[in-house]
């Protein structure tokens, strides 16, 4: 049966297998697994290193050996920190500081370092929350101020733009008020020279 590496932490018909642990299935169930981009086909070299990572994860430090006493099996520190490096508890970087201190630390104690470590973490989280929270506010307003410039700015050009249609309507009404006010071309003569000319007639016919 074809033996796989898995790329990350899994669960599945081969049980349960870490990164980089090895898995063997029947061919039709790997080629589901290679098609689920999780597994890859394991090399000897792969197979080696997952061999050794089981041993050196199983080795123990032998303590308590005294006559009358069954020896207790303690793991290494370092066999610890593994452990909870590929189960996630604990990032790389933090157990080889911890690993540079030499010092044999208890569960307990890693888990005080881990739980320090988390409320550091979360505490510069809150800062950049609130950081944002703020940041938002700000946009926020800013927003608001652009749109209220906007409303003001169209509402300018309305105003203008009434006052521009009024005056030209006034300006008609005066073009229209002046041309009625004109007086209207005579075609004939005026009304004393008409008189003068009746006038002028019966003058004549009298003679």
């Amino acid at each position: 049966m074809p033996k796989l590496k898995a790329l990350r932490g899994s669960i599945g018909i081969y049980g349960r297998v870490k990164a980089n642990g090895i898995v063997e299935v029947e061919e039709k169930d790997a080629d589901k697994l290679l098609k689920s981009k999780r597994f890859v086909r394991a090399t000897d070299a792969d197979i080696a290193a997952a061999e050794k990572a089981q041993q050196d994860f199983l080795a123990v430090n032998m303590t308590g050996v005294t006559p009358g006493f069954a020896p207790v099996a303690v793991p290494k520190a370092a066999d610890r920190l593994q452990a909870m490096i590929e189960g996630g508890a604990i990032s790389k970087e933090k157990a080889q500081e911890l690993l540079a201190l030499q010092i044999d630390l208890s569960d307990d104690e890693v888990k005080a370092g881990l739980q320090s470590w988390i409320d550091e973490r979360r505490a510069e989280v809150m800062v950049l929350q609130a950081d944002l929270t703020t940041r938002d506010a700000e946009l926020n307003d800013r927003e608001k101020a652009h749109a209220e410039a906007v409303a003001a700015h169209e509402a300018e050009v309305q105003r203008v733009a009434d006052l521009v249609a009024d005056l030209d309507k006034r300006e008609q009404a005066i073009a229209q008020a002046s041309r009625a006010a004109q007086p209207p071309a005579a075609d004939a003569k005026s009304a004393p020279e008409a008189d003068q000319a009746k006038e002028d007639h019966k003058g004549k016919a009298a003679k």
